[in-house]
């Protein structure tokens, strides 16, 4: 009599078992696999962020133009300076500000105005959010022509600073690098341009 091969209820659920354990293996490995992606994906977006705000700073920040519009305060900075090219390349009145969000930070963010009339030209624009510990000072010569040490209040709008630094802490692993410019002082006067 021959005996029939074939497969034991036991082996049977060992082999469902083993199976089993591989699935959970496999959809846990999918599932941190997705969430390090989530994370390389926001450290891009951030660091894009970062780098695109402090080059706009920078490149507007040096091609500040002499007016009496010049206000240089802690949270808030209005000079007048060229739009992106992108955006046409004129003399706008630029706006930028630390403002408080909700959840206790804050959010820097660009305004611009038509120099003529202070008519809003666009919408705001957020160049960074989720910022700690924001502050913006400004260093150049006091009324003697001795240097002013850095101040957090720039207290002669008719001229402009030498150096504008803005300092911040923004989270996770992309910091805020502290952002000096040096202003440069040979711009023509922006009023009637």
């Amino acid at each position: 009599m021959k005996r029939m091969q074939g497969f034991t209820l036991l082996e049977v659920l060992a082999a469902l078992s083993l199976l089993g354990l591989l699935m959970v293996l496999a959809a846990s490995s999918f599932k941190s696999s997705g969430i390090a992606a989530d994370r390389t994906q926001r450290a891009a977006a951030r660091m894009e962020q970062v780098i695109a705000a402090q080059r706009f700073l920078r490149q507007s920040l040096e091609g500040m133009h002499e007016t009496p519009l010049f206000v240089g305060e802690a949270e808030k900075l209005e000079y007048l300076a060229a739009v992106p090219l992108g955006l046409g390349g004129q003399l706008k009145l630029h706006r930028l500000q630390f403002l408080p969000d909700q959840a206790g930070s804050w959010t820097l963010r660009v305004a611009f105005f038509d120099k003529d009339n202070g008519k809003p030209w666009g919408e705001p624009q957020v160049l960074a959010d989720h910022m700690r510990d924001v502050r913006i000072d400004y260093r150049g010569m006091d009324e003697m022509h001795r240097d002013s040490g850095w101040l957090e209040h720039w207290p002669w709008p008719q001229r402009l600073p030498r150096l504008v630094r803005i300092k911040a802490v923004a989270p996770g692993s992309m910091p805020w690098p502290t952002l000096s410019v040096a202003v440069r002082t040979n711009q023509q006067t922006g009023i009637g341009q």
